[in-house]
């Protein structure tokens, strides 16, 4: 699919139209995101931003994933007109689903909030968050809908300017989370439920008695591709058994992950693999991304069905919330959805919200459908005992729905460990 559409454009709003503030703002859409490579690296080493925005994970995005998806990433750099200074970077993409010229948030699947790149020293307010959104509105190219979702309200410790914004609706999904009040506090003591620490120690003595336990970082090209490949062919293996879908069965996704922590292994940023063995087997492993403080779970695998009455995913995830606590982390993010082990950790819940607006006749249309089809979702859903052609039907709603939305911490969020 070919998008003719221009280069780069450059515009603010109208004066008359633009919302009142004392911030004026210009912005410029780009079509590469070398177009804006100083002010992206600045804003990632000196401002806010995520792991799923650093310049590693949106790089690998572009090259490995928006051709297959058939979207145009694009960028929109927005600067405070007085000062020059840009202050905002979003990452986006424009798709075509059915023929309705879209406008996402950079995500295909990999990508578990919509957070902007921001500057350090720039407060938002409401009226600020409207003034720059109109000026990001009259550089987009012609759409007919503009969906963001899994916005946060706050990342990084900063004010998401998106969830300022009129009009957002929250989602059912939730993130969820961990502090980490520094290394004098026993991470896993203090947040686990005591029934569930004793069950996790009773577990691991027992495992203890089978063998050494190891717990083990890639760090080499070799251990990588080792543990890398482990991980998949486990997973693939799992989710085989399940019947269920593995993103990381689609090669090109293989490739995005593994590259990522190839890259990261040369330059110290962002991904990560770990894995726990028992006598030189790979029992659990876990795919992660550390950035500015924040650890974040993404992929997980589990071994042979005969290691799961010791808990191997739990086991996992408390040694590496042993491991972001030693490194001097801030926060450790479970990420999205509401796994049963998420409750044994009594992690803090970051409501999450949906921008879905129409700009033109086809775009009010298409929300329009697309919201009848959510209440049908959720009327079938209410309904537990659905016919394998009614869940069927639903699946096929909610691809309708999100057509290149997804969740990247599939383990995390869906597989119990």
């Amino acid at each position: 699919m070919t998008f003719a559409l221009p280069r780069e454009t450059v515009a603010v709003p109208d004066d008359d139209k633009a919302p009142k503030t004392s911030v004026n703002f210009a912005a410029r859409l780009l079509w590469t995101r070398s177009g804006c490579e100083a002010a992206w690296r600045r804003l990632q080493a000196e401002g806010y931003s995520t792991a799923f925005q650093t310049a590693v994970w949106t790089d690998g995005i572009c090259e490995h994933l928006a051709g297959p998806a058939h979207i145009r990433p694009f960028f929109v750099e927005v600067q405070d007109r007085e000062s020059g200074e840009v202050v905002m970077l979003l990452p986006l993409a424009l798709s075509r689903p059915l023929g309705v010229r879209t406008v996402n948030w950079l995500n295909l699947a990999v990508c578990d909030y919509a957070a902007p790149l921001l500057a350090a020293d720039f407060k938002w307010s409401p009226e600020s968050a409207r003034a720059a959104w109109a000026a990001v509105r009259a550089v987009l190219p012609p759409v007919d809908v503009i969906d963001i979702s899994q916005i946060p309200p706050t990342f990084a410790g900063a004010v998401n300017p998106l969830s300022l914004l009129p009009g957002r609706r929250r989602m059912e999904l939730s993130a969820f989370g961990i502090p980490i009040r520094g290394v004098e506090e026993p991470i896993v003591a203090h947040w686990m439920q005591s029934k569930p620490l004793r069950e996790l120690g009773r577990r691991r003595r027992r495992l203890e008695e089978v063998g050494e336990i190891q717990f083990v970082e890639a760090k080499t090209p070799d251990e990588l591709d080792g543990l890398f490949d482990a991980m998949v062919k486990q997973r693939r293996f799992r989710f085989e058994a399940m019947g269920r879908f593995d993103l990381l069965s689609r090669p090109h996704y293989e490739r995005f992950y593994r590259e990522a922590a190839r890259q990261s292994l040369e330059d110290g940023a962002t991904a990560r693999v770990f894995g726990v063995f028992v006598n030189d087997e790979l029992i659990s492993a876990a795919y992660v991304l550390v950035h500015a403080g924040v650890f974040s779970g993404i992929l997980m695998s589990i071994g042979h069905d005969r290691w799961g009455k010791y808990g191997p995913g739990l086991l996992l995830v408390t040694e590496l919330m042993k491991w972001s606590q030693a490194q001097g982390h801030r926060y450790f993010d479970l990420t999205i959805g509401d796994m049963p082990y998420k409750s044994d950790l009594q992690p803090i819940e970051m409501e999450l919200s949906r921008m879905l607006e129409a700009t033109t006749v086809v775009g009010a249309i298409d929300v329009a459908c697309r919201r009848l089809a959510w209440k049908f979702d959720a009327w079938l859903q209410a309904h537990k005992r659905l016919s394998a052609g009614g869940r069927r039907l639903r699946r096929a709603l909610r691809r309708m729905s999100h057509p290149h939305h997804g969740a990247t911490s599939e383990a995390f969020r869906r597989q119990k460990p």
